[in-house]
C-alpha cells in the first residue's frame, strides 16, 4: 500500500471555550483559512492538537469535524496514539468510519520501550485495526523517549506492516532521516516535521512537512520551498531565518498555548489549551504579535 503526502500539512489545534470545552464551530473557519494559506492537508489530535489531553468522545468529534470539513479540499490525517492499545485501535476504526484518507499514531510511552520487536509488535497491533487504510508511524522521540533505531525498525516492519505507508518524522536526527530515504524512499514516505529545520530537510530529499508553525506562516514555508526548488538558496536561508525567530519569539511562553492566543487574534478563535498546558496572559500574547509583527510573519503571511 502506498500513500504519498506533499508540501504542507498542519498539525492542526482544537479550537476550545474558555471553559476548556470543544468548541467545533471553529473547525470549518479554521479548515478554510489552511486551504487559503497553502496548506494541503491537515493532521488531526495529535501533540499540537491536545489529543492525549482529550478523551476517547472528544478525539472523535474533532476528527469527524475536521475531515467533514477538510474533505475534497484537504488531504486527512487522524492521530490515534494512546496509552492503551485498544482505544487506539478503535479512534483508528472510527478515522475509517468517517472517512479520513489516513492515520498515524505514536507509541504508548508511560512505560519504556526498550526494543524493536516490542515497537513492531505496537504499531502493527495499531495497523492492522484498519488494514485497508494507510497508516503512518508517529515518530517523535523528544516526547515518547523511544530512542530506537528507525532504520531497522523499518527493515523489520516491510515484512510484517503491510498498510505502514510512512514516518512522520519529529527528530533532530538528519542522517537518519536520510538514511532511511536512501533505503526505503521508494516503499515509504518519510515526513519531516521540524518547521525549525525545513531547509535542512529538504536537500535531504524531503518532500512533505508536517508542523505546528504551517497553521499561522504558510505562505512562508511555501514560499521558502518555491526558492530551494529554483535554486535560490540565499532567499530561502532569509525566510528559514525569518521562520526560526517567529519560533523563538512563540517559545517565550508556552508554546501551543501561545500559537493558539495567536491564531485567536489572527480571526480563528481557537481559544485556551487545557492542563497540563498553561496559557499565556493576553500582555503575553500581546508580546509576541508585535515581536511577529517586526520580523516580518504579519505582512508576509496576511495575518
Amino acid at each position: 500500500m502506498e500513500t504519498r503526502l506533499e508540501g504542507l500539512v498542519a498539525a492542526s489545534y482544537t479550537p476550545m471555550n474558555e471553559d476548556g470545552s470543544i468548541r467545533i464551530e471553529s473547525i470549518p473557519a479554521m479548515v478554510d483559512h489552511l486551504e487559503s494559506a497553502g496548506v494541503g492537508g491537515v493532521f488531526i489530535c495529535g501533540s499540537t492538537g491536545e489529543g492525549l489531553n482529550l478523551t476517547l468522545s472528544e478525539r472523535k468529534e474533532v476528527a469527524a469535524a475536521y475531515v467533514e470539513a477538510a474533505q475534497g479540499r484537504l488531504k486527512t490525517i487522524v492521530h490515534v496514539g494512546h496509552h492503551c492499545l485498544e482505544d487506539s485501535c478503535e479512534l483508528a476504526r472510527h478515522a475509517a468510519e468517517i472517512g479520513a484518507d489516513c492515520f498515524s499514531s505514536l507509541a504508548p510511552c508511560y512505560y519504556p520501550i526498550e526494543d524493536n520487536r516490542t515497537l513492531l509488535d505496537i504499531v502493527g497491533k495499531i495497523a492492522a485495526s484498519v488494514p485497508e487504510m494507510p497508516f503512518y508511524y508517529y515518530h517523535i522521540p523528544p516526547l515518547t523517549g523511544i530512542e530506537l533505531d528507525l532504520h531497522a525498525f523499518l527493515e523489520m516492519a516491510d515484512a510484517s506492516i503491510p498498510n505502514l505507508a510512512g514516518v512522520k518524522y519529529t527528530s533532530f536526527r538528519a542522517d537518519e532521516f536520510r538514511r532511511c530515504l536512501s533505503s526505503f524512499g521508494t516503499r515509504y514516505d518519510m515526513v519531516w516535521g521540524f518547521d525549525e529545520m525545513m531547509l535542512a530537510a529538504l536537500p535531504m530529499g524531503a518532500k512533505a512537512f508536517i508542523g505546528s508553525t504551517f497553521n499561522l506562516a504558510a505562505p512562508l514555508y511555501n514560499e521558502l520551498i518555491e526558492h530551494f526548488n529554483a535554486g535560490r538558496m540565499q532567499e530561502a536561508q532569509a525566510l528559514q531565518a525569518m521562520a526560526i525567530e517567529m519560533i523563538h519569539a512563540i517559545n517565550s511562553a508556552p508554546f501551543h498555548p501561545s500559537m493558539k492566543g495567536l491564531l485567536s487574534r489572527s480571526g480563528v478563535p481557537m481559544g485556551p489549551a487545557r492542563l497540563p498546558l498553561s496559557n499565556p496572559t493576553p500582555e503575553e500574547i500581546d508580546l509576541i504579535w508585535r515581536r511577529i509583527e517586526e520580523i516580518g510573519i504579519v505582512e508576509k503571511c496576511g495575518l
